[in-house]
């Protein structure tokens, strides 16, 4: 596991090369997070979640950029890299 929590072992997990697994939403802004809240499922809306994630995404949207942007931006480059090394395909 290279991230987790007390609710969840395993947040980030790889399973070898360039393939990771998230139980997280590092794509999800505040217009996401709206969608969610305004159709909320039974595990969010049981959940402790602020009711207002919206205000809290957005108060924290720079850092949250700031954290992913350059991760997610990595990974990226690691799979353009190995699409690079695979031979032509006929």
């Amino acid at each position: 596991s290279i991230a987790s929590s007390p609710l969840a072992p395993h947040q980030i997990f790889s399973t070898g090369g360039i393939h990771y697994g998230f139980q997280f939403h590092p794509e999800a802004d505040s217009t996401i997070v709206s969608i969610w809240e305004r159709k909320a499922d039974q595990a969010y809306q049981r959940s402790d979640q602020p009711k207002d994630l919206v205000a809290t995404v957005n108060e924290n949207m720079e850092a949250l950029q700031a954290t992913w942007k350059p991760v997610i931006k990595r990974w990226g480059d690691l799979v353009m890299q190995q699409l690079s090394l695979r031979p032509e395909q006929p």
